[in-house]
């Protein structure tokens, strides 16, 4: 940098600030009084300002500059005494920059830093496409969590790359007016399609999937061939080539081509090695059609299921071909299928004798409107979240035979409630807590003789709570914890 350059850098920033305020209010356009009939009206000096024009702002003192601007000059000038050869615009970036940090990055805040790096990375050091990118995992319009879109990197560059290329092909053509679910969805199937297009090369390809994966094409579910990718180590030298490289990845990649899976971006393995080492991925693939779904299997159950876009089953749609992959892993591979994908495609063989009747059951049993359907008497009413639940969207089905009065916030929960279904008899004052609750909630009511006399924080509290209700010749003054509270 010449000398020339250092000068113009090393300005003062709050004299700049100051200027800005000092403008005048924008003129209105001049107005020109109307000539008599017959002669040619006056023109108006451009050095004269018209009448009509309002006086300058009085310059500006210290005291005027607003808080905001304050600030902002501030830390323009800190980061010009740090970072001198840092252009106005970039420092005004950093700052931008460090906004977002403060913001959501955190303990307790939506992004941890090596999610806040993963977004720069996505957004190719652009604070405005960071921003972009925070602000639509926060209201929802994006569909995944941080987790899910750091894993799904690899296809952001892609469909922010390809924005940028292409633009002239998107709907919207500016990502900042990009706000609701359906346009981020309109977003990444314009973005799917183009990449798609751009990467199809079938003069690469030798022989059918069928022909080429038999031996990992484990059945076929309506118009689906099923490919099942083993779990495995990816250490392990069983599916290496003589380089090193994972067969299966390849495969996966493949099988997955003109998807937006992670486990098959072609770039890294990361996300495959990851999914696989923990259960089996089952690939579903339409050969007519090129449609493809996605599940990975761990313990038995569902830890993921997705189209070739890489989004959740349409559960809303009744012939969403998601069901034929479903109903393939049930009845091939005893792998049982969600209460949300059997409410959505297979209603008429749920067991309902059978469901685990948590919270998410019956929170979708409740908005399908299935209530009738429910069988109470597996319903955990002991479970706090389950009989608050109950009491909340079914208070008729509450089933005081079924309630342990005994369980962790039970009491409460009832006496706050419904106190007419306590069974006094059944409650048993064994802790401070319980002690607490019959103190409060029970009074008369209560069975004293219930209580539990080698505890000692029960009979603490109750010293000072009830010292009436408590017999003395059921205490043993041979404990030192319960002679304590009598010796003090």
């Amino acid at each position: 940098m010449n000398k020339n350059q250092t000068k113009k850098t090393e300005i003062s920033l709050s004299e700049l600030a100051k200027k800005l305020l000092e403008a005048p209010i924008t003129a209105p356009e001049p107005t020109i009084k109307p000539s008599t009939p017959g002669t040619k009206p006056g023109r108006p000096s451009p050095w004269r300002p018209p009448k009509t024009a309002p006086e300058r702002r009085p310059k500006a003192s210290d005291e005027d500059i607003p808080d905001s601007i304050q600030d902002i000059v501030d830390r323009l000038e800190d980061l010009n005494e740090t970072s001198n050869n840092l252009s106005l615009t970039e420092m005004l970036n950093e700052i931008k920059r460090k906004d977002l940090v403060d913001k959501y990055v955190g303990k307790s805040k939506l992004l941890s830093a090596d999610q806040f790096d993963v977004i720069e990375s996505i957004a190719g050091g652009s604070t405005p496409v960071s921003l972009w990118l925070i602000q639509r995992l926060q209201d929802g319009s994006l569909d995944m969590t941080p987790e899910q879109l750091e894993e799904d990197a690899e296809n952001w560059k892609k469909y922010l790359d390809i924005f940028k290329r292409k633009k002239n092909q998107f709907n919207i053509k500016n990502i900042q007016q990009i706000k609701t679910r359906e346009q981020v969805e309109e977003f990444t199937d314009t973005a799917f399609n183009l990449l798609r297009k751009q990467e199809e090369d079938p003069t690469k390809r030798a022989g059918t999937k069928k022909q080429k994966f038999s031996e990992l094409l484990v059945g076929t579910e309506g118009p689906y061939d099923i490919y099942k990718i083993p779990q495995h180590d990816s250490k392990s030298d069983k599916y290496k080539d003589d380089e090193g490289n994972n067969i299966l990845y390849r495969v996966s990649c493949e099988l997955g081509s003109g998807t937006s899976w992670c486990t098959a971006t072609g770039n890294t393995d990361q996300w495959f090695n990851n999914y696989s080492s923990k259960g089996p991925l089952y690939i579903a693939l339409d050969p007519s059609t090129g449609k493809k779904y996605q599940a990975n299997i761990r313990d038995g159950k569902y830890h993921e299921f997705k189209n070739e876009k890489n989004r959740n089953p349409d559960y809303s749609d009744r012939d969403d071909h998601s069901q034929y992959l479903y109903r393939f892993l049930r009845d091939k591979e005893g792998i049982p299928i969600p209460f949300k994908a059997q409410l959505a495609y297979t209603p008429e063989s749920i067991d309902w004798n059978g469901l685990a009747y948590d919270e998410n059951d019956l929170n979708l049993i409740r908005d399908t409107n299935n209530m009738d359907k429910i069988a109470w008497d597996k319903v955990n009413q002991s479970d706090f979240g389950i009989l608050k639940w109950v009491i909340q969207n079914s208070p008729e089905n509450i089933d005081p035979e079924n309630i342990d009065i005994n369980a962790k916030g039970i009491l409460g929960l009832i006496a706050d409630k419904r106190p007419e279904l306590i069974n006094w008899d059944d409650y048993m004052i064994d802790s401070y807590v319980k002690a607490m609750g019959a103190v409060r909630h029970g009074g008369d009511y209560v069975n004293w003789d219930n209580i539990d006399y080698t505890n000692a924080p029960t009979i603490s509290l109750l010293l000072k709570r009830k010292p009436e209700v408590i017999d003395k010749s059921q205490l043993d003054m041979n404990d030192e914890r319960i002679a304590s509270l009598f010796n003090n």
